[in-house]
C-alpha cells in the first residue's frame, strides 16, 4: 500500500544541524554557495550569531583540520 503521508510529498530538506547544535559541513557548504532558502539562512544566521564555533569556522575556514 502506497503512503499518502503529506510530508513525504514534500523535498528532502538538507540536514543544517549536527546532533550536538552545530552547523553541519553541508549548511556551510549551501551557506557559501548561496543555496539556502529564506528560511534556512534566517536560522543558520541566527546560529552564526550565537556561536563562536561555527562563526569562527565560518569565519577561518583555512583553519580547520583536514579530513
Amino acid at each position: 500500500m502506497k503512503n499518502n503521508d503529506a510530508s513525504s510529498l514534500l523535498p528532502k530538506q538538507p540536514e543544517l544541524f549536527t546532533p550536538d547544535g552545530h552547523l553541519t559541513d553541508q549548511a556551510f557548504s549551501l551557506l557559501l554557495s548561496e543555496q539556502l532558502d529564506q528560511l534556512q539562512s534566517l536560522e543558520v544566521s541566527e546560529h552564526l550569531s550565537f556561536c563562536d564555533k561555527c562563526l569562527d569556522r565560518y569565519t577561518f575556514p583555512s583553519r580547520q583540520p583536514t579530513i
